[in-house]
């Protein structure tokens, strides 16, 4: 059951969150170039490593989120944490943000990755509007 989960919200997560870049936009070269960071990537990530990057989704009550990569920003890797996580600058997932940078080292298991260490880098802060100040008139 859990597996089916994470696997309808790792198809959600890829179909909302990937660029979509008309290949008419850039050239052979670039697309070529971006194909290969990306692929870099995903093969650092498969053999177990970091991934630096932007949170995109959490779902603190299965464990998941994915991290849009810095490096390449094109696209989200899917994350699933467990009891032996561990967090630094943050509490827990439940206290990670979409926007907030993290960088992750993760190893792949069956074909899915498993968040190892989380470290907060940058909490993302809305930008809220500074209050109104009346000026009082006196007499």
């Amino acid at each position: 059951m859990r597996i089916a989960a994470v696997l309808a919200i790792t198809f959600f997560v890829i179909v909302v969150f990937t660029r979509n870049v008309p290949a008419q936009t850039m050239s052979a070269e670039t697309a070529a170039n971006d194909e290969m960071l990306s692929d870099e990537t995903m093969a650092a990530v498969e053999m177990g490593g970091r991934v630096s990057g932007k949170v995109m989704y959490v779902n603190p009550a299965l464990d998941t989120l994915s991290v849009r990569d810095l490096r390449d920003g094109t696209g989200a890797i899917n994350l699933v944490t467990n009891d032996e996580t561990t967090y630094f600058g943050t509490e827990s997932i439940k206290s990670i943000k979409p926007g907030d940078e993290i960088s992750v080292d993760c190893i792949s298991i069956n074909g899915g990755y498993v968040a190892e260490n989380i470290v907060m880098e940058k909490r993302y802060i809305e930008d809220k509007p500074l209050p109104v100040l009346e000026k009082v008139l006196s007499d």
